[in-house]
């Protein structure tokens, strides 16, 4: 199941990202689609860990495309050795 997120992604938008996401199938791959957000706050970071932790509990195989913002974002962050990041193209 892809899932797109808005152009400015905040905890709201991102916690009705992860639930359209978890709303598929059960073990169904999840692909988070982050290429057209600009602006991504941490309280969103956060939201994306937790999908993360959820989808590798129930065994369902997870991958987040970013924009070069948000993956430069999330890799200063250190998040790009636990998140499931697909570098931007």
């Amino acid at each position: 199941m892809k899932v797109r997120a808005p152009a400015e992604l905040n905890a709201d938008a991102a916690a009705q990202l992860a639930a359209s996401a978890l709303a598929g199938p059960p073990g169904a791959a999840i692909l988070i689609d982050l290429t057209a957000v600009d602006s991504l706050s941490l309280e969103s970071a956060a939201v994306l860990m937790t999908l993360t932790r959820r989808c590798h509990a129930e065994s369902r195989p997870l991958a987040i495309t970013t924009s070069a913002p948000v993956h430069r974002k999330l890799t200063l962050l250190g998040l790009d050795n636990v998140l499931p990041l697909q570098p931007p193209a």
